[in-house]
């Protein structure tokens, strides 16, 4: 593992935040098209919330790894609850339910790739060994 090159699974954690935060972003942007700029608030909070954590992980900091894992949490949540409403019957377009559907996977790939592989834990260690 490199010094200046996260392993695997960090980076893939990072594109997972990079994109939930482009798909948010893009929400809030079409909100504030649309005549909805007090709707878009959140979405952009959001997004730009992702892409601070997105870089926060990429040199190995500790404190972006446990807001990604709230982020991502909150991202499977948001994403579920968008895709039940959904299939309720809201009549919600089918690029609804895609992105809804891309950002539940996201964060729950966030996490796991985070927290489950050793060379992710230990890209996160206090200490790292010199290799």
């Amino acid at each position: 593992m490199s010094e200046r090159l996260p392993p695997a699974p960090v980076i893939g954690a990072v594109v997972a935040v990079g994109v939930v935060a482009a798909l948010l972003l893009g929400t809030g942007a079409l909100l504030i098209a649309g005549g909805l700029p007090r709707g878009a608030v959140l979405p952009v909070a959001f997004g730009l919330l992702g892409a601070a954590i997105a870089r926060g992980l990429w040199p190995g900091w500790r404190g972006p790894r446990l807001l990604a894992a709230f982020f991502g949490a909150f991202v499977v949540l948001y994403g579920g609850t968008t895709l039940a409403d959904a299939l309720a019957g809201t009549g919600a377009p089918p690029a609804v339910l895609a992105g809804a559907s891309v950002m539940a996977l996201a964060g729950a790939a966030v996490i796991v790739l985070l927290f489950v592989p050793p060379s992710s834990r230990a890209w996160f260690a206090r200490r790292r060994r010199a290799e």
